[in-house]
């Protein structure tokens, strides 16, 4: 770790409660939007659902979240 550098824990977990309604339009993590579905990409990130567009990009923010 660098000096000065804090390391910040990211909490997630998978979507699986009180997601949307088909249809929603919901925010994307990327700063999108998309209209949700039941295949909508979802993380739960430090309590908050976070959506994806794609499911490359839920993999790439699992895999670096920054």
């Amino acid at each position: 770790m660098m000096a000065g550098k804090e390391r910040h824990e990211i909490d997630w977990s998978e979507c699986v409660d009180e997601r949307p309604a088909d249809g929603v339009v919901v925010s994307t993590a990327c700063g999108g939007i998309t209209t949700f579905s039941n295949d909508t990409p979802c993380l739960n990130v430090n309590g908050e659902q976070v959506f994806f567009c794609l499911p490359i990009c839920k993999q790439d923010f699992i895999t670096d979240p920054r």
